[in-house]
Parts: C-alpha cells; structure tokens; sequence
C-alpha cells in the first residue's frame, strides 16, 4: 500500500485534480551533446553523457562539501533568452539511486530577480520537473506540493515548490540544476530542458481531493481515517500504549538524568560545562540535554476562501458557535481571515467541547512516554505550562524599527528605540520568569545574517533614515579619516561622509569585493549591538531565564562571535542529515560554547501527503531511521546541549494558511494520531540519551 501511494505521489497522472492538456514545447538545447559539456558551469559537481535505457542522459554527481553544488546554464548556451511566450520550464530527470534527493531549480534574470523551486524525487523515478514561469495559476495556489495527477501532458509531471517570486521571462540570464546543502553526494540524469506553453488551468473544474478530516481522498494507506467512530477505539489504544510505556525510568521530575552526578541545585535551569561536554542544569542539580519538539499546539489552518472546490465537505459559512462539526473556539472558527482548521475540528470530534484542556493533557503525556523533555519553540505554553514539562519560548524585535534585506524584515540595530522594542516583546513573559520549568528563550528567526559583507551592503543602499546606516557611515569615517581614502580603497566616487550618510549606496561586484573586508568588520558590529542589546533586556525583564539567540539558519564566524559572547547557548537550525553536517558545530566547538538545534526534520510521501519538507526520506521507517541518526549524532557530540524537532503535527494538506507549506514532518497526523514508526523511533533513541551523552 505504501509502495502504491508513492508512486502516485511521484508523478502519475490520470486521477481525480486534472485533466491532461496539449502544449506547446520548444527544446532550448540539446543537453546530451557532448560538445556543450565544456560550456556548462560546474560547482563541486561532476557531469558526463551516459547511456541510460536506450537514450543518452546527462549525468551529474553532485559533491557534498559545499553548501549550494550546481550545474549552472549561461545564457549564451540556450537558443533564445525571451521566455516571454512560454509559461512553463520542464526539465525532465531521474534519480537513479536508492536515496530520495531534492532536486531544485533556479531562474534568473538580467536584473537580479529569481526563481527557485524543488521536488522530492524517489528513488529509480523519472519525472519532468515543471516550474511556472508566469504565475498564471496553472498549478493549485497556495500549496507547495501539489497533488498528484495535476501532470498538464501525457508524460508524468510535477510542479517544483517554487517561490512564486516575480521574473521577467522577457530576459532570461541564466538557470541551474542545484542541491541545497547535501550531506551525501547526489547523482541525477538529465533527459531534455525545453520551455512550454500551456493553457490556463481551469480551477472550478478540478475534482476535490481533500475529505471532511482534513486527509488527501485519492489513495489509502495504514492510518488513514475512514469514519468518525474510529475516533473512540484509536483513543483507547492509544491511552494502553502510553500507559504501557512510561517515561525512561533514569529521569528525574524534570526529564534530568536523575542516575547521573547531582551539582548544585539552583531552582532554575543553567548551562555549566560538566566533564569537558556542555549541559543544562535542571533545577534540582541533575545534568539535563534537551530533546524536544517545536509548534505544540492545537491548530494548523489552511485557507479555503477562493478554494472552495477542493474539498469534498465544508461547515456552513452560518456564526452558529453550537454547529457540532466546527469546534468552538472562535478563533479557529470557520472563515476567520479565510480559513478552516481540519486539525481542530478533529480534536473536537475526537475529544468533545473540552477537545483543548484535554488534547494538551495527552500531549504532556505523548512527549514524556516518547522520551521527550522539552517543549520546543511556538507551542501553546499557556497550555502546557502547568503539565510538568519544561518549556521554551519566544519574543521579537519586531516591535522596533527595521529595515528590508532581500523582503524581509531586519532591526534597524542601532535605533535609539531598538532595545526597548524587544523588551516590550519580553515583558509579555515576564509573569513566567519564576517558573522553574521554564528553560529558556529564542528572541527572533532566522535573520539574513548574509556572511561576506552582503548585509552590511545592503545597509549601505538606505536612507538617511535607517540609524545602522548612520553608524556604519560613522564607522567608516573614523576607520578611514577622509573620504578620498575610502575611494580608494572601494573604487568609489563619493563626494563627502554626509553624502554617504544620507544616500543610498549600491555597491557594485567589484566595489563589493574591494570592501569586503571592511563590510564584514561591520557585520560583527552590528551582531554585537543585536545579541549585547537583547541580553540586556533579558536581564531587565527575565533575570535568571536562559537566552538561545536568533535561531541561526545563515551565520558568519563574526557574527557568531558576539552571539557567543550574550548567549546562554546558541540556537541554530540545521536542516541537514546529521546536526554536524553544519559549519556551526565546527564553530562551537573552535569557540567552545553550547549548541541548541531549534529545528530539523525529514518527511515522507508514503502517508497521503504531497511535501517532504526540507529533508526527504523514501517513507516513515527511514524517517524514523534518519530521526534517530541525527539525535545520536547531537548527543554525542561534547557542544550541543539539545535538539529540537519542527514539529509536532503535520503541516495542513492544502497549505499552512500564510505561506502555503503542506509538509509531512509531524509526529501527528491531522487526524491526531501519532505514526507509529516516529513514536517508536522517538522511544528507542530518547531512552538512550544519557547513555550516550556520559560515554566516554
């Protein structure tokens, strides 16, 4: 059954989304002929043509010791670089290997603007890869992984997760075939790139997929709810599953390791070096290491507004609060903001009207039997606070200024009112500051903390508004004296130190290159005035309470540094296969501080869902499998202090209402049952933790 599910997933068309339809095609090239082989760029990939069931294929084998290998098509080598007339890229490829990969494309265009996208790719499967060149919805909005069947020709197709930024197809620079920080190497075939041209999809006609819990209609599979009085029995199993396996017997009230050496207690958790490996403290004086799980909460909405014809059922649009089939908390309310909760809904069906008092008891309860200790970052800890297991939370700087680095936001550090913003954020938790299950705080999410001076440029192109600016103009004219020498040394034209304080600046490649040196310095600058003006803050507000950082997901060693510096422990998010697939742990361990992993994950396509997330597995065995692979490589690693997993539910089918994610990556379905093979991998690495963290 599962082996059937993927297969569909992968590609095959002919079910209920979509119909076939004709298009036009045109090949920009040839990618088999040898003769272009030396035209294409390559970084940390090998590539060849090879034979491969009677057609020639380009082969490429990607290497695993750079963050982004590529091969990478200039625009001399494809025919014509107006895409205009097109609306679709396909690429069709294999994976011949027994590994799922994730294949992703890159588009961009001669004014800096780009396209990218992947797909999870099963072993042994071809597909062709189609990326939408211009956002006319031929695939379903608000989802990155479609389902299947949605193929726009007779060949087997999917969409890529792309990021629907704007292009202009008009003038097409370049594209490339890349992996996004492997941690194995990867080997694909490319058969053909070619454009095509398709009519516009016709959304009022595709079929609903999506049953009245929430699940994708056109497969089966084990677990698959089928009727509402499977609530009731699933219920009760699990209720002899949990009271068949306890907590592991060496932890102590906190989830320390209660076996272990006692320090001193201190009636707060700590971190201390302990025998050359780092470690928190509980409050009792145990060593503790911190395995949790992200986003405990009891909602996952998706939006329906305009979506209306995918799903087989819907509640009545009335306000009616007593309507049995909607739960009763108004914030989860149908069409509030556009949206529907399956995962709500079902709790409410499977737990009555007290379906939130009581869904957070069996949670507290599912953690500790699973051998968790900590609830990670974005859960309900009004909750869950009072259920005696220990709890992160986070706060923002994004009730001070800032300023936009590549669309997102990023604080405008050096404000007068920068330090206050945050404290603002920190106030809110400052009624929690006594509570011993209280393990730390994660104040904002991965920053564009761009290495190499890319931030610190991007400072340089705002106005005389932006205070980081103003400093790292000043900065400059202490470092350089006079303005001509600063010219100098960038290859710039700058008339005055007023003139760079109050003008956007735009560096170009060369300029960039010549300032590096001084654009990285200043980089480190503003880490410290961020990470030194939130531990002050800390300290006002929460006094005694942990602080863990941005949540690195891009970094460099100078802004590291100052994060060392304020820091309790270091957060970063590794998506990768292994935590130290990661230049932070070899920077932990050359600076010699904790590491707290705030988020990873792997998915599956094997239970009903179309996305794997950030890291594929073939199917739930080897998502277990890679889960406890990359725990036991944290806890045996004398830096980090902790791993966190994103997260607790699956993602919605149809797309997490503000951005589209519809990833496989719970420990829960949207039906509220745990995947049997992540519990038991879960148990079987999380009893063992302290074994592994005391080895020698």
């Amino acid at each position: 059954m599962k082996g059937t599910f993927l297969l569909l997933i992968l590609g095959l068309i002919g079910m209920q989304p979509g119909a076939a339809r004709a298009a036009e095609s045109v090949v920009l090239f040839d990618v088999t002929d040898t003769s272009n082989l030396r035209r294409y760029t390559r970084n940390a990939c090998e590539i060849g043509v090879v034979e491969f069931n009677g057609s020639k294929v380009l082969e490429v084998r990607y290497g695993h010791n750079t963050d982004w290998p590529n091969i990478f098509f200039r625009q001399k080598i494809f025919a014509f670089s107006d895409w205009s007339a097109y609306n679709v890229l396909a690429i069709t490829v294999t994976n011949p290997t027994e590994d799922m990969v994730i294949v992703n494309i890159r588009v961009d265009d001669a004014s800096d603007h780009l396209r990218q996208g992947g797909y999870s790719l099963g072993p042994g499967k071809t597909v062709k890869l189609y990326m939408d060149m211009s956002l006319t919805q031929n695939k379903i909005p608000g989802m990155r992984g479609q389902p299947p069947g949605l193929a726009l020709d007779k060949e087997e197709g999917a969409w890529t997760d792309d990021n629907q930024a704007p292009i202009d197809a008009s003038n097409i620079s370049a594209f490339q075939v890349f992996m996004a920080k492997p941690s194995i190497s990867h080997r694909i075939y490319i058969h053909r790139i070619e454009l095509l041209k398709f009519p516009l999809s016709e959304q009022g006609k595709v079929a609903a997929f999506v049953d009245r819990f929430g699940q994708y209609n056109g497969a089966s599979w084990p677990g698959k709810l089928n009727d509402e009085p499977e609530f009731e029995q699933r219920l009760k199993s699990e209720a002899a599953d949990l009271e068949n396996n306890p907590p592991p017997p060496d932890r102590d009230g906190y989830g320390g390791w209660k076996e272990g050496p006692k320090l001193e207690p201190s009636g707060h958790f700590r971190v201390e070096k302990h025998n050359g490996k780092w470690c928190f403290v509980d409050p009792d004086g145990y060593l503790f290491w911190s395995s949790g799980v992200d986003c405990v909460g009891a909602s996952e909405a998706t939006t329906v507004a305009g979506r209306e014809a995918y799903f087989t059922w819907l509640p009545s649009k009335k306000k009616d609060t007593a309507d049995p089939e909607r739960p009763r908390d108004p914030l989860l309310a149908f069409y509030g903001q556009g949206t529907y909760d399956f995962f709500a809904a079902n709790l409410f069906r499977k737990y009555g009207r007290s379906y939130r008092k009581l869904y957070f008891e069996i949670s507290a309860k599912r953690l500790l039997s699973w051998g968790f200790n900590t609830v990670g970052n974005w859960s309900d800890i009004n909750a869950l606070r009072k259920l005696l297991v220990p709890y992160t939370a986070s706060a923002s700087s994004g009730m001070a200024a800032q300023f936009k680095v590549d669309n997102r936001d990023f604080p405008d550090v050096f404000h007068p009112g920068f330090a206050e913003g945050v404290g603002k954020s920190l106030k809110g938790l400052a009624r929690f500051k006594d509570d011993p299950w209280f393990l730390g705080v994660f104040i904002d999410n991965e920053f564009t903390w761009y290495p190499n001076g890319k931030l610190a440029a991007i400072v340089l192109e705002q106005g005389s508004g932006c205070y980081t600016k103003t400093e790292a103009a000043a900065y400059l004219e202490r470092k350089f004296g006079s303005i001509d020498k600063l010219n100098d040394s960038w290859h710039t034209r700058l008339e005055s130190w007023d003139n760079l304080a109050g003008q956007p600046l735009r560096l170009n490649e060369q300029q960039q290159n010549a300032a590096r040196r001084d654009l990285v310095e200043f980089e480190g600058m503003m880490a410290s005035q961020y990470f030194g003006k939130c531990r002050e803050m800390m300290d006002k507000y929460l006094p005694g309470i942990l602080y863990f950082g941005s949540r690195f997901s891009s970094f460099s060693r100078e802004v590291v540094e100052p994060a060392k510096k304020y820091c309790d422990a270091v957060c970063f998010n590794i998506y990768a296969e292994l935590p130290t697939d990661n230049e932070g742990d070899e920077l932990a361990k050359e600076m010699d501080f904790p590491i707290l992993v705030g988020e990873f994950h792997f998915g599956a396509l094997d239970r009903g869902m179309f996305h794997t997330g950030l890291r594929a597995a073939r199917d739930q065995n080897e998502r277990a499998r890679k889960l406890e692979n990359y725990i036991r490589a944290a806890v045996t690693h004398p830096n980090f202090v902790g791993t966190h997993w994103f997260q607790f539910v699956d993602e919605s089918l149809t797309g997490r209402w503000f951005d589209g994610e519809n990833y496989n990556i719970g420990f829960l379905t949207v039906t509220d049952d745990p995947y049997p093979e992540m519990r038991s991998g879960a148990r079987s690495i999380n009893k063992e933790l302290y074994k592994l963290r005391s080895a020698k």
